[in-house]
Parts: structure tokens; C-alpha cells; sequence
């Protein structure tokens, strides 16, 4: 079987679809939420319960960048998710329609990056959290 990249997808179409170089290497549980509301009832015995709309799934990611290519597309889709919502493929094939709702990249130093030499001293870990709105 092959590799599958993660990819970034613009339905806009303003941004060139984005397959990352490195998938991320750690991901969180699914964060699935149903809502719930409890209030008494006026004789005392027992509870209501209402069920309210689930709240939307949220994704998040740990990962490495390691190419300076990877780290402009994924500012760049950063930037469009505050207009539009974006869609995002995991290295399962599955597609989500999301809004990244954090992106947080952190420059580490190093002897050599081999990945990238326009880079050569650094490269970036990051998380990246993303709530899944279809």
C-alpha cells in the first residue's frame, strides 16, 4: 500500500491544494462532546435532562517541519481559516472540512537540518488543532 501524505485542500480555490512533506508523528483523541443540560423538577424528584446539539469533533496534532515550504503553506492556511473553512485528508484518506482553530509552530535549533538547507540551523515542531465542521 502506499504512503498516503496528509493534504491541505482550498475549495475556494485560492490556494494551491498542499500534500505535507511530514505527516504529523502524534495525534490526540477525537474530541467528541455530547451536551447535555440537567435541571430539577419543581416537586424535587429527579432530574431533566435536555440533549442539546454535539459539539464539533476537534482535531490535534503534534508534528515536525522540517522543509520551509511546509511551514509557509501551513501559515498560509492558517491565514485562509479565519475566512473559510478548508479542507483537511489524514494519512488514512479520510477528508474533513475544518477551520484550524490553533496552529502553534516552535523553531528549534540544530548542527544540521539535511531536509532543507535554506533552514539549515532550524527546523520547527508544531501543534496544530482543527474543529471539523462537516
Amino acid at each position: 500500500m502506499a504512503y498516503v501524505r496528509e493534504r491541505f485542500r482550498d475549495a475556494a480555490g485560492v490556494l494551491a491544494d498542499y500534500e505535507f512533506q511530514v505527516n504529523h508523528s502524534e495525534e490526540e483523541g477525537f474530541d467528541f462532546r455530547r451536551n447535555l443540560e440537567r435541571t430539577t423538577t419543581t416537586s424535587g424528584v429527579g432530574f431533566v435532562r435536555q440533549q442539546g446539539d454535539d459539539s464539533p469533533a476537534l482535531l490535534r496534532f503534534t508534528g515536525t517541519i522540517l522543509h520551509q515550504n511546509q511551514y509557509n503553506q501551513m501559515a498560509a492556511y492558517y491565514i485562509a481559516s479565519q475566512t473559510r473553512t478548508i479542507f483537511f485528508r489524514d494519512f488514512t484518506g479520510t477528508e474533513y472540512e475544518v477551520m484550524i482553530t490553533a496552529w502553534n509552530p516552535v523553531r528549534k535549533r540544530t548542527l544540521k537540518n539535511p531536509r532543507d538547507q535554506s533552514i539549515n540551523l532550524h527546523y520547527f515542531s508544531y501543534t496544530l488543532e482543527m474543529e471539523v465542521i462537516a
